[in-house]
């Protein structure tokens, strides 16, 4: 209801839509797919395959189960509520804390790579290197010089030039995907060989005799990569910080920014001070920029550690 109140110059029934509500699994969808920059519209899409779809008076409404509303009660919506329903869940969501700070991390880490023209590449929990490295496509049309009359055929041939926006887009999908890929390599690593196991991505299956096993490894394998002595997050921001070392990182002391030698305390990222880099001049610029390097967004002491991992270790939401 107060995101709805934010939300100017609409007249609708705001109070009808704030008798709607939302469990974990109407919004699951929502919230994982954000790490795939889903925009406004997915969103709406995705509340679309909630509710059935029905053709009254000219123009589709939507049927909201009484199970979803407050009041227990059937609701209908048209499609420009629907539409601002999913603004509300699209700010809503992105605006948890946790997802914000990460997102913005991510996002600015890989902005910083793509402006100093460094490589965007990784190494996973399980020693497997990654990289990101879009080229840009030249469209050109050939005629066919027997049938002149015959329409062009279009060709995409790859440049020598990265496609930065692309890179900075899929980067944090592929982050995942690589996660989702570590977590499935320790958990083969781990299971007895004399278990059946299937998996497809992130799905695993086994007989019903076998599940529970393979639930606790799945939420060890877990544990073992988010946090670990050096988590992965951690381990990833000495990996960017190594890559852009490579032209220099720099720490200000009164107007002045020195070289940064920050091998002798790796991982104390709370130790660390502001670190900048220098972006290079855009043309027609004298002064280069000093550009501040992202921090860490999460710094876990052991008692908050230990708090998720006593809440992901008693969770039924690993296996369903």
């Amino acid at each position: 209801k107060e995101e709805l109140k934010k939300i100017r110059n609409i007249s609708l029934d705001s109070d009808k839509l704030s008798k709607i509500m939302f469990d974990r699994k109407s919004l699951k969808q929502s919230i994982i797919t954000l790490n795939y920059n889903i925009t406004l519209t997915g969103i709406v899409q995705h509340l679309k395959g909630l509710w059935r779809e029905i053709w009254i008076k000219d123009k589709y409404q939507y049927l909201v189960p009484k199970e979803y509303t407050t009041d227990i009660m059937e609701i209908f919506v048209n499609s420009r509520e629907l539409w601002l329903l999913g603004k509300v869940v699209y700010h809503t969501v992105r605006d948890i804390p946790s997802i914000s700070k990460l997102l913005t991390y991510l996002n600015d880490i890989v902005f910083l790579l793509t402006s100093l023209k460094l490589p965007v590449v990784w190494e996973t929990p399980t020693k497997i290197k990654v990289s990101v490295s879009t080229i840009t496509y030249k469209k050109s049309q050939i005629k066919k010089s027997v049938l002149t009359k015959s329409k062009p055929v279009t060709l995409s041939l790859p440049t020598d030039k990265l496609n930065v926006l692309g890179i900075r887009r899929s980067f944090i999908p592929n982050l995942v995907h690589s996660l989702d890929a570590s977590n499935l390599h320790m958990l083969v690593n781990n299971i007895s060989k004399s278990i059946p196991f299937y998996s497809i991505h992130d799905c695993f299956a086994s007989t019903i005799y076998n599940i529970a096993a393979i639930e606790v490894e799945v939420k060890n394998a877990f544990l073992n990569i988010y946090f670990g002595d050096v988590t992965f997050l951690e381990n990833l921001h000495e990996q960017f910080l190594n890559i852009v070392s490579s032209v220099g990182v720099y720490e200000k002391v009164g107007n002045n920014y020195i070289l940064y030698d920050y091998s002798h305390d790796k991982y104390r990222l709370d130790k660390k001070p502001q670190l900048y880099c220098i972006i290079p001049k855009p043309k027609g610029k004298k002064e280069m920029f000093h550009v501040e390097i992202p921090k860490i967004p999460f710094d876990y002491n052991d008692k908050s550690k230990q708090e998720f991992i006593n809440g992901i270790t008693a969770t039924n939401y690993f296996i369903q």
